[in-house]
């Protein structure tokens, strides 16, 4: 499943990255809340797009980089700016602490508000803690995003050698630990119904 990322790096707008994904039409694409969304007066705007995001069945991954990010989230559902379907949620780790390093607790500010979401969710962490992470986001009933824009190192703070090592990592850790994984189609049928 190819995902496309928005992200404003401190240069794109809202209109752009929503133009994008105009122009791309994607299978499944990211958007942090807080660049698509900027503010209350952006609403009208977001509810518009992310209503032709579902009649394109786009799949949306909604990113969040706090408890006050995922608050902001689940009103933008209860207030019908964000589509209750076909969507995923995206918590990220260490992204705006100190040095980018996250760690496992960081999960735990989360959760008591993590309850009242009714989609699947999924953690990506930043720094060489990545995959403590993921694997504590995957006992906990979550999804995992893994990946070298988040972190360059192996398990055993190495640099890796691509990609591949650290999915090959994750996937052997979560075996171990008896948790299952997802192919593509499976996921996807997983994600439509939410």
């Amino acid at each position: 499943m190819i995902q496309l990322t928005t992200e404003a790096v401190g240069k794109y707008s809202p209109q752009q990255q929503m133009a994008l994904i105009k122009a791309v039409k994607p299978e499944a694409a990211s958007f942090a809340i807080k660049e698509l969304i900027p503010s209350d007066h952006d609403r009208p705007i977001a509810r518009d797009f992310f209503a032709w995001v579902k009649e394109e069945n786009i799949t949306a991954q909604y990113i969040v980089y706090s408890v006050d990010d995922l608050k902001r989230y689940i009103d933008l559902i209860e207030n019908q700016i964000l589509p209750t379907q076909n969507h995923h949620l995206l918590l990220v780790l260490g992204r705006y602490s100190e040095q980018l390093l996250s760690n496992p607790t960081d999960l735990l500010p989360f959760f008591p508000t993590l309850q009242q979401v009714k989609c699947r969710w999924a953690v990506c962490a930043f720094g060489p803690r990545e995959l403590h992470c993921l694997t504590a986001a995957a006992l906990l009933g979550g999804d995992v995003r893994i990946g070298f824009e988040n972190n360059h190192l192996d398990i055993f703070g190495r640099p890796a050698k691509g990609n591949a090592q650290q999915v090959k990592q994750l996937k052997n850790t979560l075996s171990m630990l008896n948790i299952g994984t997802y192919d593509a189609n499976a996921f996807r049928a997983i994600i439509k119904e939410c």
